[in-house]
């Protein structure tokens, strides 16, 4: 089966996927897949069982699939738990058919994500928290902070180095709300 095919029977069927990717780490991104656009994919993300928000992979960093012997077992676990009810059905970045799109509309909506990109031709990734300031047609101005909780320079970041973007995730809802409460953006 090739990706498209993956990605549609996913889709469709609405059964977990894992998806390999060119990241350095030879990271793996498992869920279900939500939206499958001509440049991205948008996956309701799992992690130890429980779905844990929606990250969204440029298709031209995805590599190929892993076929888990255990597929049919996780899908009906997530049935016999209850995860699959919550399988978002409606959701505004549904809508969303490129990068661009996305990044403006949690610039608009006020929603921090998380942003790794690939730099370096491949070789090195970057991970960016906080709000998106600016968007235009070819990067992104995203204010983040590090792992220590410190504010540092807004980061330009080329919509073509894009790897991943995290919404929602359990480490960025809890991180950024710790920033919003503890270390506010300066310019709010």
């Amino acid at each position: 089966m090739n990706l498209s095919e993956v990605y549609k029977k996913s889709l469709q069927e609405k059964t977990c996927v894992e998806l390999k990717t060119y990241h350095p780490d030879g990271d793996t991104y498992l869920g279900v897949i939500l939206g499958n656009q001509k440049q991205i994919v948008i996956l309701q993300s799992l992690n130890e069982l429980k779905f844990d928000g929606i990250t969204v992979l440029p298709k031209r960093f995805l590599k190929g699939y892993q076929q888990a012997a255990n597929q049919k077992c996780v899908d009906s676990i997530l049935k016999h738990n209850g995860e699959s009810k919550k399988l978002i059905k409606k959701h505004w970045i549904l809508g969303c058919k490129t990068l661009r799109e996305i990044l403006l509309q949690l610039k608009f909506k006020e929603i921090w994500p998380g942003v790794e990109t690939l730099c370096h031709e491949g070789t090195e990734s970057a991970f960016y928290l906080g709000p998106i300031v600016n968007t235009d047609n070819t990067c992104c101005e995203i204010a983040s902070y590090d792992a220590a909780g410190q504010w540092g320079q807004s980061d330009k970041i080329v919509y073509s180095e894009i790897m991943r973007i995290d919404i929602g995730s359990s480490y960025c809802e809890h991180f950024n709300q710790y920033m919003k409460d503890v270390n506010p953006y300066p310019n709010e």
